[in-house]
């Protein structure tokens, strides 16, 4: 079989994948698809001895989307929603990593949907038309989906029929039963998801669906882009932004500036970005009076130039509670507050995770 470059597709799987229920199918990637993201594979199906020939496209080398490839004679068969043409089809599948399907797949009847994302869709909207949380598709879509920021037009994301996040086995031995346990939800309703029983012993690495179960309520804000708030409730302006520029102490020299300035009146009031515990309060030969305050998932930000700490070390802070007052302490030019965010230690760019 020969298909043109260009050609559209998805695939979420072949029901006859190695696992309960069904024959196997060995096969190969014979041709990346450049221009599709797409694979081209060959094999045969054990159970028929019959060729198989399929065009793959994916998101990423780890996501299976949709099949779109009729098995017995070779002929596209997009299975287009008619009411939602972005809907690109609908199976019963798991929501497995392409290369571990062979050997973690366990059945489910589970119904997914496969879109495509469009100009102005966001994860909130979708959550509410298709009946799921917010959680359920950030979860099913995670190596799609690292922020609600990163929704790329065009893409293509599972909806689950039912909410619920996505589980990956830790540890050779566990069973449903104590997963669910420790996720707080119904073992029952998993169980007839997922087509295995609530003791059934699971490999290391294997997939379920916890339906039901919702993520971590600090990794949710993160994906949500609710995680992180401006410092600064009041007028300001941007006067230095994150990366390389001209050293304002010498023009000679280029120095790496690891954070953002917003540049207002002395004495306007500073919160924190995010709900945390303060770990520094003190002074700086760099930042004047600064505070830094730790928060979810290994993050921390750091508040410089201060004219006035207004908490301890030690305080828990939230988004509504003053921790200082912007100054132009330390090496400064002018009243600004020096905003940084930090990621396990490292400094990023705070304008990757909230709009300034």
């Amino acid at each position: 079989m020969t298909l043109a470059l260009g050609t559209t597709a998805a695939v979420i799987h072949h029901n006859n994948y190695s696992g309960q229920g069904g024959g196997n199918i060995d096969f190969e990637i014979t041709e990346l698809l450049p221009q599709t993201g797409a694979y081209e594979i060959s094999g045969s199906d054990d159970d028929n001895g019959e060729n198989v020939e399929s065009l793959l496209a994916v998101n990423s080398d780890e996501d299976i989307v949709q099949d779109t490839t009729d098995q017995t004679d070779g002929e596209l068969n997009p299975e287009l929603d008619a009411e939602n043409p972005d809907i690109i089809a609908e199976e019963i599948a798991p929501a497995l990593p392409a290369e571990d399907i062979a050997e973690n797949y366990v059945e489910t009847s589970l119904s997914y949907k496969v879109y495509r994302v469009k100009t102005g869709d966001t994860v909130g909207a979708l959550a509410k038309d298709f009946g799921v949380t917010q959680d359920t598709i950030f979860s099913v879509n995670s190596n799609v989906i690292t922020s609600a920021m990163s929704l790329r037009i065009n893409s293509f994301l599972k909806i689950p029929s039912t909410s619920g996040v996505l589980y990956t086995v830790q540890k050779d031995g566990e069973t449903l039963e104590s997963i669910c346990k420790k996720n707080n939800v119904e073992t029952a309703k998993s169980e007839e998801a997922n087509h295995i029983t609530a003791t059934e012993k699971l490999k290391n690495g294997t997939t379920v669906f916890l339906v039901g179960a919702k993520m971590d309520r600090g990794k949710l804000l993160e994906l949500s882009g609710e995680l992180f708030k401006k410092p600064l409730h009041s007028a300001y302006y941007i006067s230095s932004r994150y990366g390389w520029r001209i050293s304002p102490f010498d023009s000679s020299r280029r120095t790496h500036h690891g954070g953002v300035d917003m540049a207002c009146p002395k004495g306007t009031s500073i919160y924190p970005t995010s709900e945390g515990k303060v770990i520094t309060a003190g002074w700086s030969g760099i930042y004047g009076n600064y505070v830094i305050v730790q928060h979810h998932s290994g993050y921390k930000s750091l508040y410089g130039h201060m004219s006035q700490i207004l908490c301890k070390k030690g305080d828990y802070v939230y988004t509504n509670n003053v921790i200082g007052k912007v100054g132009s302490t330390g090496q400064s030019t002018g009243p600004h507050l020096h905003f940084t965010i930090y990621k396990n230690d490292k400094a990023i760019n705070p304008e990757t995770k909230l709009a300034l």
